[in-house]
């Protein structure tokens, strides 16, 4: 699966048990920046995943690994 950076923080955040932050989404376009970007950019792995015949966990579980 993917997830946004905001979905990203806010469950590094919650997982850690830190609840005093408003974390608050933001749009690209709330930034300037020189280069354009895409509006979606997750990364398709299917090939990958089919070449190697692998089944990737969720995102959720692998961060969890992650923050140990």
């Amino acid at each position: 699966g993917y997830c946004s950076r905001y979905e990203w923080a806010k469950f590094i955040l919650e997982y850690s048990g830190i609840r005093n932050i408003n974390l608050l989404p933001a749009k690209s376009d709330d930034f300037a920046v020189l280069a354009d970007r895409p509006y979606f950019s997750a990364l398709d792995i299917n090939k990958f995943k089919n070449s190697f015949e692998l089944v990737l966990p969720d995102w959720k579980i692998m961060l969890k690994l992650s923050l140990l």
